[in-house]
């Protein structure tokens, strides 16, 4: 307050604040007021309703229709709510998805002084943390600490990284700019991080940083667009309506509705409550005539129906020219015009997000409707929409059936038939398993006695009794339950016999490891090992064979034969029908050895250990991980290369806790977390792919196997593999803000393989390149390269050298050492003997990024 200058505002104090309120609450009634003494003059009504209406004789539109309670329009009201929160989810696709861009918005570093003068001036003065730690003991952030709370000094970084679920790591370049503050030197290394238009328009600390998680989706837009906070309570049967059949929209928005001055204030000065940029363009969804049509009670129905463009909208307004776009990337490229109704191209540079209204999945054919629309481009009419590969379907449930949109009630079944007619009988048992584990069936019982004659074709060949030809399947199906941790008695399948059961009284880890067949190549690799290997290798026989037992530790650079030696011992042990369990603690080590299996699979190990860790980097270690989008950008640029015919898998997606249909399926559909395969899944036959689940561990489907219709790599190579669609969730639970769920073969593209997944691995041909890229230093590196006849070679090399020294002292010398000289430059690249060259691939973007 100033002196001598009175202020009506500041001295009302709290009265002007009731007085705010008051004004305003009476504004807002008057709208209501309006809305609810206007419901029978503003109808709605569908256009097929109408129809109905006049040709069973009713005139007046007064005589049909339904009341509009309270319209999406009414600011704040529920319905208004809803679409701001479903418009700000069709924006998130167009959200920072770089980290590059973040650099665009937020900076962690010192602004150049002499540029820059005032906002370096602001940011020495308000975004400078500490100091603290060794330079300020007694700061609040490091007090009873040993370090900064908030991570201060932060290393010095050259690019802005993306952190998992964290803050993004914002670029603070050691570029040599520092200022004194309190008394200390500081760098970029204590810079807070700030937006630069923010800093300069208010010059205060604000501290911005990116919410780069998808939780902030529920955080920053369900919870603000959740409504109003009201408190109500009435003892009444839930749901209940009035004497009509309606519920009084006006009347639950009223009652208790909780106001305070700020907010008051805010919305009579007519401020804005929300934005969006760009603008989102909500599309209309319907089924044929079944579009809102809007008239005044006195219209005549006869009227309404027969204005012009009344049986127009903007679904059914779609034209020829843009065969090529989606319904909701319309808005794109053309203007609504709602008068005509009709789209027309867009002049300006104005962007605008077109959004598909929500449909639930209980609305059936509106819902099926929507599922095309969000996948089928250039659709002009319901008609084309409900053909396919030239065939007319009666709904659109069938039409996205067919292309493989929705899931089909009989999936499984049609499943097992289609493998029936092509693969072996093994096979077939296989796939029920992994029905069984992984795919949810409802009728087990029922798959079962529909596919047991495929199932047991081999064995009934031979045996013509059929109760020991079920039990010989049910056997093998036991078994393959067994390796994949689950037991056969916790399916609705029938009892096994032990008459008829070798097994029988055995546990099933026993009965498992002694049925592994011995490698005939494994058990003469101990007269192969080199000195530092055989070392090892007697060692522990030596522990073996005294039963004195012990634990060991083997290590070793990489590509120096520890799996070798791991081998000989698993080779030589079997040998002496001794039981050795592998195990590995991922995939990829385990499908190398005989019998391999993880230590979570084997030893019932959970994948979530809550207590305790490792550390994810080491010594002179550099981060290297090309994000997911880079690998698919890479897949997809590869996959177009392939010859042959492409084949698009679509996935089912859910989000499982969500009643309220607040994450729709396009939404859900941009999702890829790790370790879950993408949504458009494109594959051509003979197109390298990766397993993304350990599926059957004992037989060889074990993740990050490269598969090719046949598993190519591993202990396993060649076996012919089949995989049905499989129910996937992430593996972090707290990665979303719901429980997502997708239905797709567990498989992705692997154009590229990492270090981490060729572990142990030999592979017949390897360039030079790719061999001496494991080796840290070049100190590290040996290379002798003989070829297989070498001594022949070198005894032909010598026998050349002495008839060249002959011709030397006859005087040929000066003429056949030009002829050798040439013939060398022409035979250059050519080995002495029969060799193999591969090239050398590397993706740039990869190495640029």
């Amino acid at each position: 307050m100033r002196i001598a200058i009175f202020n009506p505002i500041l001295y009302d104090k709290r009265l002007f604040q009731q007085f705010t309120v008051d004004t305003y609450v009476k504004i807002e009634s008057s709208h209501l007021d309006y809305i609810r003494n206007n419901q029978g003059i503003l109808r709605a009504d569908l256009y097929q309703g109408l129809v109905d209406s006049w040709h069973t004789g009713v005139e007046d539109a007064d005589e049909v229709g339904k009341c509009t309670v309270l319209s999406p329009t009414f600011i704040r009201g529920p319905r208004n709510m809803r679409r701001r929160y479903m418009d700000a989810m069709a924006l998130r696709k167009y959200k920072i998805t770089c980290p590059e861009q973040y650099d665009l918005l937020i900076s962690a570093e010192l602004p150049n002084k002499k540029k820059y003068l005032d906002l370096y001036r602001m940011v020495t003065k308000h975004m400078m943390h500490g100091p603290c730690g060794m330079l300020n003991p007694l700061c609040p952030c490091t007090r009873g600490r040993t370090s900064c709370k908030n991570h201060y000094p932060w290393p010095f970084c050259d690019s802005t990284l993306q952190g998992k679920d964290l803050y993004p790591i914002y670029r603070r370049r050691d570029d040599g700019h520092k200022e004194i503050i309190r008394g200390h030197i500081l760098d970029n290394q204590w810079v807070v991080p700030y937006n630069p238009y923010l800093l300069r328009t208010f010059n205060c600390h604000i501290n911005v940083e990116a919410c780069s998680s998808i939780k902030s989706v529920k955080y920053l837009f369900k919870y603000i667009y959740k409504g109003h906070d009201r408190a109500s309570m009435a003892v009444r049967e839930a749901g209940k309506k009035d004497d009509k059949g309606n519920v009084d929209e006006i009347t639950q928005y009223r009652e208790a509705r909780w106001v305070t001055p700020p907010e008051m204030m805010w919305r009579i000065y007519g401020f804005d409550l929300s934005k969006n940029h760009p603008p989102v363009q909500q599309l209309q969804l319907h089924l044929p005539d079944m579009h809102m049509v809007t008239y005044h009670k006195r219209d005549k129905i006869e009227w309404v129906v027969k204005r012009p463009s009344a049986d127009e909208s903007m679904l059914t307004a779609l034209h020829e020219e843009a065969r090529g776009i989606l319904y909701r990337n319309f808005p794109e490229h053309y203007t609504w015009e709602s008068n005509g109704k009709f789209w027309k191209p867009r002049k300006n540079a104005v962007y605008q997000v077109g959004r598909l209204v929500s449909a639930h999945p209980a609305e059936g054919e509106r819902y099926f409707l929507r599922v095309l629309l969000n996948h089928v481009a250039g659709a002009t009419s319901y008609r084309g929409l409900r053909t396919v590969d030239d065939v007319l379907l009666p709904s659109f449930r069938e039409a996205a059936k067919r292309r493989g949109l929705i899931e089909e009630d009989n999936t499984l079944d049609e499943c097992l038939t289609k493998n029936n007619l092509f693969h072996m009988p093994s096979s077939l048992r296989r796939l029920f398993t992994t029905i069984l584990v992984f795919c949810e069936p409802n009728d087990v019982f029922g798959l079962w006695t529909k596919h047991l004659d495929a199932m047991s074709e081999d064995y009934r060949r031979n045996n013509p009794n059929p109760s020991l030809v079920e039990q010989m399947v049910l056997i093998d199906i036991r078994n393959m339950l067994q390796s994949m941790g689950k037991d056969i008695r916790s399916f609705p399948l029938p009892g096994i016999d032990d008459a008829y059961d070798d097994a029988s009284g055995i546990p099933p880890e026993i009965f498992e490891e002694a049925s592994i067949d011995k490698n005939p190549e494994d058990v003469g690799l101990s007269d192969s090992l080199n000195e530092e290997q055989r070392a090892a290798y007697e060692e522990i026989m030596s522990k073996v064979d005294t039963e004195q037992g012990g634990l060991f530790f083997v290590d070793g650079p990489s590509g120096t034969g520890k799996t070798f030696l791991y081998r000989a011992l698993l080779g030589t042990l079997r040998n002496q029908n001794k039981l050795a369990i592998t195990t590995a603690t991922s995939g990829v080590a385990s499908s190398i050895m005989l019998g391999g299996r993880t230590a979570h699979s084997r030893f019932k190990i959970p994948l979530t250990l809550e207590d305790g860790g490792c550390c994810s980097f080491t010594k002179q270690s550099e981060r290297f991980y090309p994000p997911n989008d880079w690998v698919d950008n890479i897949n997809i640029k590869m996959i177009s290369m392939f010859q042959g015919g492409e084949m698009v898998y679509h996935s089912f997606n859910s989000a499982i806790d969500d009643p309220h249909n607040y994450y729709p399926s396009e939404f859900l559909n941009t999702l890829t977390p790790n370790g879950l395969p993408p949504h458009l899944l494109k594959l051509k036959i003979g197109c390298p792919v990766i397993l993304l689940r350990n599926i059957d561990p004992a037989n060889g489907l074990l993740s990050k196997n490269s598969i090719h219709a046949e598993i190519v790599l591993g202990q396993h190579a060649g076996k012919r593999v089949f995989l049905p669609r499989i129910p996937l969730c992430p593996s972090d639970d707290e990665m979303f803000p719901f429980q997502f769920k997708r239905k797709q073969f567990p498989i992705r593209l692997s154009f590229t393989m990492t270090v981490n997944k060729s572990q142990g691995q030999t592979i017949p041909n390897v360039g030079l390149y790719v061999a001496m890229s494991r080796a840290t230093a070049r100190t590290n590196i040996k290379i002798l390269a003989l070829p297989p006849n070498a001594e022949a070679d070198e005894e032909q090399t010598k026998k050349k050298e002495k008839k060249t020294a002959n011709k030397k002292v006859n005087g040929q010398g000066n003429q056949n050492n030009n002829e050798q000289k040439g013939s060398s430059e022409k035979n250059e690249r050519v080995p002495t003997v029969d060799g193999t060259y591969t090239k050398n691939i590397v993706y740039k973007e990869v190495l640029t990024r």
